[in-house]
């Protein structure tokens, strides 16, 4: 009689050391969580257009043929076509001077632009926006692609004013990265609707 009740006791005990392990886990894993730091640097993509940047990597190769003929010729193509395949868009954040910085990196590497105070903005949430590049045929003929993306915006009291941090193809990844923003940026998340947005700028 005494054996099965230790093999119960044993059973039960190893359940009990298997919950006590998830459970630590779990909560380290929450440490961690919460010790990772929020990306305040956001490299928004190509400057140019996607249909101008091919060209411009079509211009790079032949400007690299150019320059067997042409030096002078062929290394002012090959600067024009790098500036458009390698320059790029990016905002950064600065929560010690609650600044914003809207930049431009020339060539890749050589970044200016603008900065201003986040704390005009009241809100932080993801919005649906929609970019649209139109290609063109040597017969002139157009053809147009739209990409559709979740972009993180920054409203004011009013919610006239916005400005745009990054975007992401996904909802969630917008959506996750506006509540990470929110606490550190002293802003107030909310679900974006179109329809109460309407609703509040028509009351004014």
């Amino acid at each position: 009689m005494k054996r099965p009740f230790f093999c119960v006791m044993m059973i039960q005990f190893k359940l009990v050391c298997v919950i006590l392990k998830q459970t630590n886990l779990s909560k380290h894993q929450r440490l961690e969580i919460l010790d990772t730091p929020v990306n305040l640097n956001f490299k928004n993509g190509k400057f140019f257009p996607s249909n101008v940047v091919f060209m411009g990597y079509v211009f790079m190769l032949v400007s690299i043929f150019i320059l067997l003929s042409n030096v002078y010729f062929g290394l002012a193509a090959l600067i024009v076509s790098t500036f458009i395949c390698f320059t790029t868009v990016g905002v950064t954040i600065d929560l010690n001077s609650t600044q914003l910085k809207e930049y431009i990196s020339l060539f890749g590497f050589l970044r200016t632009g603008k900065s201003t105070s986040y704390k005009k903005f009241n809100y932080i949430t993801a919005i649906p926006t929609k970019g649209t590049n139109t290609m063109y045929s040597r017969t002139n003929s157009s053809t147009s692609y739209t990409d559709y993306y979740f972009s993180v915006f920054l409203l004011d009291e009013r919610y006239r004013n916005k400005k745009e941090v990054t975007r992401f193809e996904k909802k969630s990844m917008s959506t996750d990265l506006a509540k990470e923003l929110a606490h550190p940026m002293d802003l107030t998340y909310f679900e974006y609707d179109p329809k109460l947005i309407r609703e509040k700028l028509l009351r004014r």
